[in-house]
């Protein structure tokens, strides 16, 4: 399948919320089956109580419904088999949850099928279950077709034996289970909980041996930092959009504003591209009067609340409220062919920089390969991190270790000092390339790993931390930005660089991380490698000594 990506037009030149929705045939009506099975349905709270969904949904809902269900080849297999949809709150998504279920039961029965939701909290998760037996209970068709199980949390269709039920992350496990339809609502929540990420992947791995199986992500922007399943989902959707996957089956539908520094985010008539059902389902005032609100609120996180909740923006992302580097900046510098391997094939000079953990903290290595193109200094970075088994188990109900380790940038292991070990091979791999020119360490400690290094004529060097890496930090930040620095985009140093902070200290800036996270999980390990390395590039007297580097890179 060829991607309908890129959007025909430029995201500033949208005029519509049905803009964001790609232009795509209903090639054999199966779109506009459901829409007109979903669109009898009743709304049963609210302020629209009594009325079907047809009579108030918004365009734009009616658009995608036909588009994700009616692009079909010509047997009537749908050619997109997921949705992510990221829109802002007050669109009217919760309502839409439930009466999906019950639609695609009924639209596209399958003999004991299952239709599941997927919400972060066992509360969440029964609003979406009241909703759909309300659904059914206010339509007396509806009440024939399905048998309402209270005491069971479920509902049975009754020609087909499907049961529609909604379970939590808090007390489910979705292994074993094969939905032929599920959603996962709220998936910026579910992405900051440890199991999130395997109990949605366990749902899509199951829907695969469904023949037609369909699973959609509904989210908002993350208050917080953007985590585990739902950052690794909303960059495969920007990569989609960007005509990046062209084999890709998941159509993303992301209303938001334009990812651009000169765009006024805080401009009311642009909020339309965050708020596709502005004028619906709520006023323009409300929104504009709750900005004011929040703006006036001397708690910064109310402002960070409505730009993640009503403008769909990554607050803490975007403008690094509490960060010292924003990941959007990050982000923007990253190159997935970033590998040891090129590093060490492309860059005039290396330098490493290691940190060592305790037992149950992660341990640390970054290489910075330095090359020099028409007089301007660049930089790589490549990191790796370790940790013994007992700090896995210790902190994986608060840290998205296993989306870590599924990346390939952590090793766990549960031989002691396994990290020393493996790291010393790194550098020693280094070394006989001819280009290392020093191992940077923090000087407490760290003696039996420098006296190892430095008996095969390493040279290494204290670097001093807290303050005293003030003009580091000024020279790591200055070249980031400046574009001089790329790294491979992995998931372990991103977290650390979203949970790194700067405190004033005197007169200079030192590099902390948060004092107040449960369990002291959030670390920097790896980002303070970073530093550190940039603290050995500035050093001109660490520079190898009769390097032929002309000769080395080919």
């Amino acid at each position: 399948m060829t991607s309908p990506f890129p959007l025909p037009i430029p995201h500033t030149a949208r005029t519509s919320p049905l803009d964001f929705i790609p232009n795509l045939p209903d090639t054999i009506g199966d779109g506009e089956r459901m829409w007109r099975v979903l669109s009898r349905m009743k709304i049963t709270q609210g302020k629209l109580a009594g009325k079907t969904l047809g009579e108030v949904a918004p365009p734009w809902q009616q658009k995608m419904i036909k588009t994700i269900y009616g692009f079909t080849d010509d047997q009537g297999i749908r050619r997109f088999d997921e949705l992510f949809l990221y829109v802002a709150k007050k669109a009217g998504k919760s309502s839409l949850t439930g009466m999906l279920l019950v639609a695609h039961a009924l639209t596209f029965p399958e003999p004991r099928g299952l239709c599941i939701v997927l919400a972060s909290t066992k509360e969440q998760a029964s609003i979406v279950y009241d909703s759909m037996a309300s659904t059914i209970e206010a339509d007396g068709y509806l009440l024939k077709q399905f048998l309402i199980r209270r005491y069971k949390s479920d509902i049975i269709h009754k020609a087909t034996n499907t049961v529609l039920k909604a379970v939590s992350c808090e007390l489910s496990s979705t292994v074993g289970q094969i939905p032929s339809f599920y959603v996962v609502d709220e998936l910026h929540l579910i992405g900051m909980i440890q199991k999130g990420a395997a109990l949605v992947r366990q749902l899509s791995s199951g829907a695969a041996v469904r023949p037609n199986p369909m699973g959609i992500y509904i989210t908002t922007a993350p208050v917080g930092k953007s985590a585990g399943i739902f950052n690794s989902t909303y960059n495969r959707a920007k990569r989609i959009q960007a005509g990046k996957s062209q084999n890709d089956r998941m159509l993303p539908i992301l209303f938001e504003m334009p990812d651009d520094d000169d765009f006024d985010v805080e401009n009311p008539k642009n909020w339309w591209m965050s708020n596709p059902s502005v004028g619906t389902t709520f006023t323009q005032e409300w929104l504009e009067r709750e900005f004011e609100i929040a703006k006036s609120d001397p708690d910064p996180s109310a402002l960070m609340n409505f730009y993640s909740q009503h403008l769909n923006i990554h607050a803490e992302d975007k403008f690094g409220v509490t960060n010292w580097i924003p990941t959007e900046v990050w982000d923007k510098f990253a190159d997935v062919s970033v590998s040891l391997e090129n590093i060490i094939q492309l860059s005039e000079i290396i330098y490493v920089s290691v940190d060592l953990g305790y037992r149950d903290d992660p341990s640390a290595i970054a290489v910075m390969g330095e090359r020099t193109i028409d007089d301007e200094v660049y930089y790589t970075i490549w990191s790796q991190q370790y940790l013994h088994k007992d700090g896995y188990n210790k902190r994986r109900e608060h840290v998205p270790y296993d989306d870590f380790i599924a990346s390939g940038e952590l090793l766990v292991s549960e031989r002691d000092n396994n990290d020393m070990v493996e790291m010393t091979k790194i550098v020693f791999e280094l070394k006989d390339t001819g280009r290392l020119a020093a191992v940077g360490v923090d000087p407490m400690g760290l003696i039996e790993f420098a006296a190892t290094l430095e008996a095969k004529k390493i040279e290494v060097i204290g670097i001093k931390q807290g303050y005293q890496m003030n003009p580091s930090l000024i020279s790591f930040e200055r070249n980031l930005y400046g574009g001089k620095i790329v790294h491979g985009g992995k998931p372990m140093l991103r977290w650390n660089i979203g949970n790194g902070q700067l405190q004033e200290r005197g007169q200079a800036m030192a590099l902390t991380k948060p004092s107040d996270m449960k369990g002291g999980s959030q670390k920097i390990d790896g980002l303070v490698c970073c530093v550190m390395c940039m603290a050995l590039a500035d050093d001109p007297e660490i520079k190898p000594k009769n390097l032929d580097i002309a000769g080395m890179i080919g």
